[in-house]
């Protein structure tokens, strides 16, 4: 039986939101505007803030450290 691991989520600030629709969100993510998929991450409105799995933060935002 394989185990099953917990995903790793990273956190990171946005700016703005650009554009939203019922399957993509677009942010402005300190200059950076990114493209997410609405069904991969989660978004604090309050404090600006977006929860993705670490290998979604990997494709977006390739080089930079974790």
């Amino acid at each position: 039986m394989d185990k099953i691991q917990a995903m790793e989520t990273i956190t990171i600030a946005y700016n703005k939101i650009i554009s939203e629709s019922s399957r993509s969100i677009t942010l402005n993510c300190e200059g950076d505007v990114v493209l997410f998929p609405i069904s991969q991450v989660k978004l604090d409105r309050i404090e600006k803030k977006v929860s993705m799995p670490a290998w979604l933060f990997k494709s977006k935002f390739p080089g930079e450290p974790i």
